[in-house]
């Protein structure tokens, strides 16, 4: 198969088996033009993932088990009360499962105005489901003080909910003493670790330093033949594999990292760990790793934290 088709056949599978969709001939009738060679080309790599003969991805054993539970093929027995987190991030398909499973009460947990994995195609549950049931604020945190709360009430109000409540708890000592440095992705805290270790400045980390830079180092040590051991980033040495393959994407794009920020260009990891290495370079982002895992070690307290938003958003 060609290499941009099988480029299509691959995200138009991940899509289905996002959706709400059972079928996946049903699927690309709707969303993709009436492709019959793409509807035939998805049924069979989906047949063979359901056999076992090729590997099932994550998405996929979510579709498979919707499927199965809208067919009606799994014993499963009604509970109480069923619960769902994160509810105003969801991917149709958990939403879907969410509904079909049987309970006699249903309770769906989250911020409807979180939305973190827009790029992995989430919808807001709230707003979906917002024609069933009761819908109940919960606007005290027991995490904040109420000044920092009103703070945030009245950054949320003005920016995404006018209708926003936040509500702290009364504190004694009210002396802030430390910092957090909040980023989006693991790429833009290791460049600001780079900037801190300029001026010696210290800090914590909210998760380990291997996994925040295991991203642009799989990246870095990519090559043609290569072998990458995590199973969350064995589709980066496909991709390299395929760009030395052909002549065509080699004339197209320069580098292999070229080629990679081009087809991974809705994920904002990817994307951010490869501007990162042209910018810091392979010696930079070394010596940034030596220096983050020597405060890890040290254990100590430092008045400045580093974190992503979605590591430290509890």
């Amino acid at each position: 198969m060609e290499y941009e088709r099988k480029l299509e056949v691959i995200e138009a599978i991940n899509e289905f088996c996002l959706s709400a969709y059972v079928s996946f001939t049903d699927f690309v009738i709707t969303s993709k033009a009436h492709d019959s060679r793409l509807a035939t080309h998805g049924e069979e790599l989906l047949y063979l993932m359901s056999t076992g003969k090729i590997t099932s991805t994550h998405s996929f054993y979510l579709k498979m088990f919707h499927m199965l539970l809208v067919a009606g093929d799994l014993d499963i027995k009604e509970v109480d009360i069923l619960l769902l987190d994160e509810a105003g991030d969801l991917n149709e398909v958990t939403l879907k499962i969410f509904l079909e499973l049987p309970a006699k009460k249903r309770v769906m947990v989250g911020d409807p105005n979180q939305n973190i994995y827009s790029f992995n195609k989430t919808i807001n549950g709230f707003r979906v489901l917002s024609h069933m049931g009761t819908q109940l604020g919960l606007t005290n945190s027991f995490r904040v003080s109420k000044e920092i709360a009103m703070l945030v009430e009245g950054f949320a109000r003005d920016t995404f909910d006018k209708n926003m409540e936040f509500k702290g708890i009364h504190y004694d000592n009210k002396t802030v003493t430390t910092t957090a440095f909040i980023s989006r992705t693991n790429g833009q805290l290791i460049s600001k670790m780079v900037s801190l270790n300029r001026s010696a400045t210290p800090y914590n980390l909210v998760r380990p330093v291997k996994s925040i830079f295991a991203l642009p180092l799989v990246l870095l040590a990519l090559k043609r033949g290569g072998f990458v051991s995590s199973p969350q980033y064995k589709f980066l040495q496909d991709d390299t594999d395929d760009f030395y393959k052909s002549v065509a994407l080699q004339k197209v794009y320069r580098t292999q990292l070229a080629y990679i920020a081009a087809i991974h260009s809705g994920n904002p990891g990817v994307k951010s760990a490869i501007n990162m290495i042209h910018t810091h370079g392979p010696s930079g982002l070394i010596e940034a790793k030596t220096i983050a895992e020597k405060y890890e070690k040290s254990k100590k307290k430092y008045p400045l934290t580093l974190c992503t938003s979605h590591s430290s958003k509890g």
